[in-house]
């Protein structure tokens, strides 16, 4: 139905069907995405911010950029000392080879954005990068602004680094959200869940399901609204972002790789052999510990959730759980056994 306060739903061809045989050597993968990011560098001005992990999609990134002293890459350590953590020491010798600018940022006062988060995205997504706003506010401080913005998003699941399981049923869909097995139950919303929903996606849909590549495109599907915000976020800072992985020839090109060579992204950590940025073959020492969000709380303790404002929506009970195992802490969580309360 149409009308104010009513919702239409149109149901579309899916291009993704025209894109399934579409097929790019392992070279020619990698020139492509190079030229969108020659094409993209030549139509710019002014110095290029590259947020860096030292991970495979920003290395690409920084690899593919022709004129190095424009580059300016930023890089946040998740470790309980940032400057050891993987991020900051694969991302400084990342620069230190192609002879680009690099600084460190520090984060950990994050929790202190939640209001600035939920004025850009409201409830449509759960409070989750405010460490982004954190990052990008103090890049600002060392750069004039307005600056072209090189961005990874999601090249990893093209590459080979997303794998869903095997679905087998409608209780399997959830393993689409690749929420890395955190999620609320929704058995303790005040709400019926109808599962015909459920049922009725798994019908359509579990002949396609059977190929790994479609559970790839529709796990990124699933996740759209909270990773549109590695988008959204940099524009809220001025920043022009650009991802070359978001072009759908350059994500197919990618996912259509053979599954032997996307598996462990063996294409791309034999490319960087090839190119002298094997970064995981030179002994580096980093730390692989992610404390990230634990040192945010020790800072700025989050707010419990209002139970009786949610009332309505989810049953006390629950939302008086999840209060108490935030305010423990995980650790805290193990050694007291605070247990889900009971339907």
């Amino acid at each position: 139905m149409k009308g104010p306060g009513k919702l239409s739903v149109e149901y579309l061809d899916d291009p993704l069907e025209q894109w399934l045989g579409y097929r790019l050597s392992e070279d020619d993968v990698i020139g492509l995405i190079k030229d969108r990011v020659w094409d993209w560098e030549r139509a710019v001005t002014g110095e290029i911010i590259v947020p860096t992990s030292g991970g495979y999609d920003s290395r690409l990134l920084n690899w593919c950029i022709e004129d190095k002293s424009r580059v300016r890459s930023f890089t946040y350590g998740i470790s309980e000392n940032q400057a050891e953590s993987y991020e900051v020491v694969y991302a400084r010798r990342l620069s230190e080879i192609l002879g680009t600018w690099w600084e460190q940022i520090p984060l950990g006062g994050f929790h202190k954005y939640f209001d600035d988060w939920e004025k850009l995205f409201g409830v449509s997504t759960h409070a989750h990068g405010m460490y982004h706003l954190e990052f990008y506010k103090k890049m600002l401080a060392r750069i004039e602004g307005g600056n072209p913005f090189l961005s990874g998003i999601i090249g990893d699941a093209w590459a080979g680094s997303v794998n869903v399981s095997k679905l087998d049923g409608p209780e399997d869909v959830h393993y689409l959200g690749y929420t890395h097995g955190l999620h609320a139950d929704s058995g303790y919303s005040q709400y019926p869940v109808p599962g015909s929903r459920l049922t009725n996606y798994w019908d359509t849909q579990k002949e396609r399901l059977q190929d790994k590549r479609v559970c790839v495109i529709e796990a990124m599907r699933f996740k759209m609204i909270l990773l549109c915000y590695l988008i959204i976020v940099p524009r809220a800072f001025s920043f022009r972002p650009r991802s070359p992985f978001l072009d759908l020839d350059v994500a197919m090109a990618m996912l259509n790789l053979p599954t032997e060579r996307r598996r462990d992204r063996i294409w791309q950590r034999e490319f960087f052999e090839k190119c002298g940025l094997d970064l995981e073959s030179m002994g580096l020492e980093a730390s692989r510990q992610n404390t990230l969000d634990l040192q945010a709380m020790r800072r700025d303790p989050v707010k419990p959730l209002d139970v009786a404002l949610l009332r309505e929506v989810v049953q006390p009970d629950y939302v008086a759980w999840i209060n108490r195992t935030v305010r423990y802490g995980w650790r805290e969580k193990m050694l007291k056994g605070c247990s889900i309360p009971a339907r």
